[in-house]
């Protein structure tokens, strides 16, 4: 019961958090501990990000984990927002947020309790264990990453959690990264 009101309220504040990037004129506001310049990420602009299923395909996630995956429907393909979700030994969902709502989505995963600061990856990143969510802020961009649980527990299984996300997230960023640059001359 306890784990449903924890899901009950991240999908609260999530729908808050969307509800505000649609109908808010964020463009001035600067989320208090933020990153304090983009610039040391090369991220695309909004309109250079491809599609979610283009970044992170089942074939990549069989290459990451080993595993087989299969797509579900996605939520979202908008130019500020991307998502992608695959059912595997663990499912996977992507959501990409880009530009003035990417902080904003971050700011709100880090309210989540137990989160733990990840290091290199993007500008900032969070682990957020009880939730298998790893939310990683670089440049215009958030991305936030849900593994799902299988029915072991335990710190190893959180580990797994762990190692699988940071892998996608390394693969997404390169991908965004490529993206930006273009083709190698």
């Amino acid at each position: 019961m306890r784990r449903y009101a924890t899901y009950s309220a991240a999908l609260i504040v999530l729908v808050l958090a969307t509800w505000l990037i649609f109908f808010s004129d964020s463009s001035s506001r600067r989320v208090p501990g933020g990153p304090k310049s983009t610039a040391t990420a090369a991220m695309p602009a909004s309109t250079d990000v491809p599609s979610a299923w283009t970044l992170l395909t089942a074939d990549d996630l069989k290459q990451l984990t080993g595993g087989d995956y299969v797509g579900r429907d996605s939520q979202a393909e908008l130019e500020f927002l991307k998502s992608c979700a695959y059912t595997g030994p663990q499912d996977v969902s992507l959501t990409i947020v880009i530009g003035s709502g990417a902080p904003f989505r971050y700011e709100t995963i880090r309210q989540f309790p137990h989160h733990v600061p990840q290091a290199d990856l993007g500008d900032e990143a969070i682990w957020v264990p009880s939730n298998g969510i790893l939310a990683v802020h670089a440049g215009e961009v958030t991305l936030q990453i849900e593994i799902g649980q299988d029915m072991s527990v335990g710190e190893e299984v959180a580990d797994r959690q762990l190692s699988i996300a940071r892998a996608i997230a390394d693969h997404v960023l390169e991908r965004l990264a490529e993206n930006t640059q273009g083709p190698a001359s």
